[in-house]
């Protein structure tokens, strides 16, 4: 059976741990291998954004995985659990999903969580989970634009300073939620999602697009595979974490 962390490719620094992984996977790693590093030089968050990196202030660190399933929207919300279950098991902290891939605590910014998908050289179609945690800063650590909306684990007071047992964790409830999500237990996953979620019914949301449209509208949930349903005027829309750059609440 697989394991998320089975074998570790640990590095002192590389530029994106996902860059990392998706060259390991092109290359026919196994499904559970997991590059880590003390600093990304180029770490990024969804649509090319930057993620703050600093050596040694965060975990950053890439999953390699070869999904079966032809539809991987899911994905996100199994990564998502996974890491807040591991987050809990080594920090004791009940942190929130915000959709579609940031983890909160206390209304600020705790990580985040980026999936892509590649083909390797023999044409397997491979996922990547890349995870990005704020460990050790405190708030002055912060680049002066994020301060205000950014937290972490020692300021959450949750962090006892063991990167590797964090890891540990979060490979673990990784391991469990992706196996839901590999067996078709996508109905499980988003309701534990929605219990999880920052949003709340009825609340009015602006979603930005990767496209550059802007959609506002009141939330409903999340449907059958993972997506964030929105009253709009003219009725029921999905969206999806590959088309969405940002949600934010409206007022």
């Amino acid at each position: 059976m697989m394991r998320i962390g089975c074998k570790v490719d640990a590095r002192e620094s590389c530029e994106s741990t996902n860059d990392c992984a998706a060259e390991l996977a092109r290359n026919g790693a196994e499904e559970g291998a997991v590059v880590i590093a003390r600093a990304q030089t180029r770490g990024r968050g969804t649509k090319g954004r930057v993620w703050h990196s600093p050596p040694g202030a965060g975990l950053y660190m890439s999953v390699i995985l070869w999904p079966v399933r032809t539809d991987l929207s899911p994905l996100p919300i199994a990564a998502g659990l996974g890491v807040r279950d591991g987050i809990f098991e080594a920090a004791g902290l009940q942190v929130g999903l915000k959709w579609p891939n940031d983890l909160v605590w206390g209304g600020r910014k705790l990580g985040g969580i980026l999936c892509e998908a590649g083909a390797s050289g023999s044409g397997g179609r491979f996922a990547v989970v890349g995870i990005g945690l704020n460990l050790d800063q405190e708030e002055g650590d912060f680049p002066e634009d994020i301060r205000p909306t950014a937290v972490s684990l020692r300021m959450a007071g949750g962090w006892d300073g063991s990167v590797e047992r964090l890891a540990s964790a979060v490979c673990a409830g990784l391991d469990r939620r992706y196996a839901d999500f590999r067996d078709g237990r996508t109905r499980e996953l988003i309701e534990s999602y929605r219990a999880a979620s920052t949003f709340s019914e009825g609340t009015v949301l602006t979603l930005r697009r990767a496209d550059g449209g802007v959609v506002r509208g009141r939330w409903a949930g999340f449907d059958e595979r993972g997506g964030l349903v929105l009253d709009l005027p003219d009725g029921r829309a999905a969206f999806f974490s590959a088309e969405a750059v940002s949600v934010e609440r409206s007022g």
